[in-house]
């Protein structure tokens, strides 16, 4: 009668295995995260050179007689009729608004406003 020999992992095969299932993992989270953190920050560049544009072109074709703009605030940005976002007697029945993701920092800028007819730009701080 012959013998037998059953197959399995050892037990040193499958800690090897673990090990190198976990440096594989720790090697790639960083790459991984920083590739998402590029994406949502060029979505969010896309979409406010988008809004921008938006602005500009209503400001440009005199919609609604006025200038347009764009008033960053701190988790959100909107897109508004106006000479200025906090102009006295402001219709605000047109503003939009637009979420900024999470960890995305607008810095240096308060107020983009483009002017009516021309689609000159006027930046407040």
């Amino acid at each position: 009668m012959g013998y037998k020999r059953k197959q399995a992992f050892t037990l040193v095969e499958l800690l090897v295995v673990v090990a190198l299932m976990t440096l594989f993992l720790f090697m790639t989270v960083p790459f991984t995260m920083e590739f998402y953190r590029e994406q949502v920050l060029e979505g969010q560049t896309s979409s406010l050179a988008s809004n921008l544009k938006v602005a500009q072109s209503h400001a440009r074709s005199g919609k609604n007689d006025s200038s347009w703009g764009i008033k960053f605030l701190e988790d959100n940005y909107i897109l508004f009729m106006g000479g200025s976002y906090d102009e006295v007697g402001r219709d605000d029945t047109y503003d939009k608004t637009f979420k900024i993701t999470s960890g995305v920092e607008i810095e240096g800028v308060s107020e983009i406003v483009f002017e009516k007819d021309t689609g000159k730009l006027f930046v407040i701080l």
